[in-house]
């Protein structure tokens, strides 16, 4: 039993992106907010790694993130 997998349910693209276009962007905190969950949809990364970004592992030109393992906690 220790072995057995179970299955984990998890959103859809569809209901995420439905969640996406149904949140309020009217005040800074919401469009924090909403910026966020947009960042973490198209990165993959968890909230740990995202919590530990710096600008510096960020490239807009390239449109990169580098989770640098010695720096990110990935």
């Amino acid at each position: 039993m220790a072995h057995t997998e179970r299955d984990i349910p998890y959103s859809t693209m569809e209901q995420a992106a439905h969640a996406f276009q149904a949140m309020p962007f009217e005040t800074e905190f919401q469009k924090r907010d909403k910026a966020l969950f947009a960042f973490f949809m198209l990165t993959g990364a968890r909230d740990g790694a995202v919590a530990t970004l710096k600008l510096k592992h960020v490239n807009i030109e390239l449109g990169h993130v580098f989770q640098d393992a010695r720096e990110v906690m990935t």
